[in-house]
């Protein structure tokens, strides 16, 4: 494997950082997960997860030995999946299938920082990256400007919430509302419609028999200029 791993890279950073008297911030990025993915290279790509996951390991204990357990903000995540050939194809960024956009998201909160909820549960409706700065600005009982995209994940599921959406370089937009997720192109190639909870693995295209829920997702897609 690589010298030095991420995981003793993480362990260095963080005893640094210990010495710091206002706090830290640290961002670890398993970033060779990425070059496993762009070489088709699925044992790489394991190797690499599970360094990433030493290094998870690494932050949990630091944590644990410093007592800093119940004031510390953990955020995993990651910004976009990886293709293996599930479609017939492989990479990330040229298809809006699930595998290369469903990507974890966990939050661990310290004590004190859940805005009056749970520390700890499971939200099942799908949520979006650009939602994260304002969850984390509310976190720190700041406040996100008008500007700034995105609601914090703290909101209870409400009716008005925007559904979600997700981009690829090559035109391609995906809208979900629901059960239901809408992709369609820029150049009007092509338009795919899959319930996915009756097919996760989206190999059901049933944009041809369900024309209003099309032209209603469509509706909440953006307009590209």
């Amino acid at each position: 494997g690589r010298s030095p791993s991420l995981a003793a890279m993480t362990r260095y950073a963080l005893r640094e950082l210990a010495e710091s008297p206002d706090g830290f911030f640290l961002m670890v990025e398993g970033s060779q997960i990425d070059w496993g993915g762009h070489s088709n290279d699925l044992e790489y790509v394991i190797d690499e997860t599970a360094d990433f996951d030493d290094a998870i390991g690494e932050v949990y204990r630091f944590l644990k030995e410093n007592g800093l357990d119940d004031d510390t903000l953990v955020v995993i995540t990651a910004d976009h999946g990886e293709e293996f050939r599930e479609h017939g194809g492989w990479w990330h960024g040229t298809t809006l299938y699930d595998e290369q956009i469903r990507v974890p998201l966990v939050m661990r909160l310290p004590e004190g920082m859940s805005d009056g909820g749970e520390r700890s549960g499971r939200r099942r409706e799908p949520v979006q990256l650009v939602d994260l700065p304002a969850t984390i600005l509310r976190l720190l009982g700041l406040t996100a400007t008008d500007a700034s995209p995105g609601r914090s994940l703290l909101d209870p599921a409400q009716s008005d919430r925007e559904p979600v959406r997700s981009f690829a370089q090559n035109g391609m937009q995906a809208v979900i509302e629901g059960r239901f997720k809408l992709i369609t192109s820029q150049g009007e190639e092509a338009t795919l419609l899959f319930d996915l909870e009756a097919d996760p693995g989206e190999q059901e295209n049933l944009a041809g028999t369900q024309a209003d829920r099309v032209a209603r997702l469509r509706e909440l897609g953006v307009e590209w200029e």
